[in-house]
C-alpha cells in the first residue's frame, strides 16, 4: 500500500511539472463513478462537473492531463502528438510557421497578422494557435453576442454584417422592405422614421422640398396656397392713404392692412403688384411654385410661371372680401412677366396730378391686358384705380 502511495504522489509531481510521458495506467473508457467527486481506486482525479479535456485539470475520464494523452490543453498547449492527426512537437508545441499566413497541415486557418485571441474581434475568426474561433459570419449564433448569423457578407439583408437583425434606423438599408434608412428621428428630412421616402401628403412637412403637408390651406403639391386679390377701395396715383417713404412702400401697406380687414392669412406679408424704376415684383416678389387663389379659393394662377406666363386659370375679380370690385382699373407699370412696363410711374406713384401719367391693368381679363391694359395707357394720376395684392 505504502508502495502504491508513493508512486501517485510521484506521478502526480510529473504532471505537474507538465513532462511529457506515458499514462501510469489504464482505466478504461468508461467509469462509472468519474464526475462524482469522489477519487475511486481506479481514477487519478475527480473535479465533478469541472471535468474537462480541453482545460480542465482532470480529463473527462478523470486522468490528469500531460502531454502526449491525445487530448489538446488550453492553455499549456498547443497540440497533442497522440491525436495522431498532423505535425506537432514532442513538447506539445506547434512549430513556428503559426502566423505566417500559409494554412499548413496542422491548421485550421491562419490569418497572418490578424490571428488574434479576442472573440467576435475584427477581423476575427482565427486564434493564435490557428484554431478557428467564434466570429460574426461563420454562420452560428452566438448567444450574448449576435442576433443573427447568415454566414454572408450581404448588409442589406435580413442579418447586417454586424451579426444584428436589420431594422429600421439602424443606418442600413434592409432591400426590398425599407426605401431609406437614415439612422435618426426626424421625420422632416427625405427619409421618414419608418424608413420610407417623404412624399408629398404623408402629413410631414419635408424641410427645403415642402411648405406644408395637410395643413389648412395646402396645394396639391404641398406648397401653401398664397391669396390674391383687388382691393375693394380704389387710389390716386401717389397712395396717399398708404404709410411710407415712398409710393410702393405705400402702396405695400396698403396691400396688408386691406388683407387684414378681410382676415386672409392674418399676419402675412402681401404686396402691390406694382412697378417703378426701382423695383418691381419680377425683383420683389417671393416666386412661389404654388397656387395663387382668391378669397373663396378659385385659382387665378397655379404657380409664379403660370402667372407670369399668361397661364391664367380664371381673372382676378374678387376683393379682399370675396366680393366683385366696382369696374375700372388697377394701378400696376408692370408687364406679365413682373417687370416694370415704363417710365409712366406718377413720377415714383408719388403724384396725383392730372398731367402726370402711369400705367394700370384691366380687371377681369386673362390676357396681357389684366396687368397692361395697353388701349387704356398711360393714363392720368388723378384717376381712381385698384391695386393688386399677392401673399408673399
Amino acid at each position: 500500500m505504502h508502495k502504491q502511495i508513493f508512486g501517485l504522489l510521484v506521478f502526480l509531481a510529473l504532471a505537474a511539472c507538465h513532462v511529457p510521458g506515458p499514462l501510469p495506467f489504464s482505466t478504461g473508457p468508461e467509469l462509472p463513478n468519474c464526475g462524482d467527486l469522489v477519487l475511486d481506486p481506479d481514477e487519478m482525479c475527480d473535479d465533478g462537473s469541472r471535468n474537462n479535456d480541453q482545460w480542465g485539470d482532470c480529463t473527462e475520464q478523470c486522468t490528469i492531463p500531460y502531454c502526449g494523452d491525445g487530448l489538446v490543453h488550453e492553455p499549456t498547449e498547443q497540440c497533442d502528438p497522440g491525436t495522431g492527426n498532423g505535425i506537432c512537437l514532442e513538447d506539445c508545441t506547434l512549430p513556428a510557421s503559426c502566423g505566417d499566413g500559409i494554412l499548413h497541415e496542422i491548421e485550421t486557418c491562419d490569418l497572418g497578422p490578424d490571428n488574434s485571441d479576442i472573440e467576435y474581434g475584427l477581423p476575427g475568426g482565427c486564434s493564435l494557435l490557428c484554431k478557428p474561433i467564434p466570429y460574426c459570419g461563420d454562420g452560428t449564433i452566438d448567444e450574448g453576442h449576435e442576433g443573427c448569423d447568415d454566414g454572408n457578407d450581404i448588409d442589406n439583408d435580413a442579418c447586417t454584417n454586424s451579426c444584428q437583425e436589420n431594422v429600421c434606423g439602424d443606418g442600413i438599408i434592409f432591400t426590398g422592405y425599407e426605401d431609406c434608412d437614415d439612422a435618426n428621428t426626424l421625420n422632416t428630412d427625405a427619409c421618414l422614421n419608418d424608413c420610407s421616402f417623404a412624399s408629398c401628403g404623408d402629413g410631414f412637412v419635408h424641410q427645403g422640398e415642402e411648405e406644408c403637408d395637410g395643413q389648412e390651406d395646402c396645394g396639391p403639391d404641398c406648397i401653401t396656397d398664397r391669396y390674391v386679390f383687388v382691393t375693394k377701395e380704389v387710389f390716386r396715383g401717389d397712395f396717399d392713404e398708404g404709410l411710407g417713404d415712398t409710393g410702393i412702400e405705400r402702396a405695400n401697406w396698403l396691400c396688408k392692412i386691406h388683407a387684414e380687414a378681410g382676415h386672409l392669412h392674418l399676419g402675412k406679408d402681401f404686396r402691390a403688384w406694382i412697378s417703378d424704376d426701382t423695383s418691381s415684383p419680377a425683383s420683389s416678389f417671393v416666386k412661389s411654385q404654388g397656387r395663387y387663389i382668391m378669397a373663396d379659393g378659385t385659382v387665378f394662377a397655379q404657380s409664379w410661371d403660370a402667372l407670369t406666363e399668361l397661364q391664367l386659370d380664371n381673372p382676378l375679380f374678387m376683393t379682399e372680401y370675396g366680393e366683385e370690385p366696382s369696374p375700372g382699373g388697377s394701378w400696376t407699370n408692370t408687364l406679365p412677366d413682373g417687370t416694370s412696363a415704363s417710365e409712366n410711374t406718377c413720377l415714383g406713384w408719388s403724384s396725383s396730378h392730372f398731367e402726370d401719367l402711369g400705367r394700370a391693368g384691366l380687371l377681369n381679363m386673362l390676357d396681357i391686358q389684366w396687368t397692361d391694359g395697353q388701349d387704356f395707357n398711360p393714363t392720368s394720376c388723378a384717376g381712381d384705380n385698384h391695386l393688386y395684392c399677392f401673399e408673399q
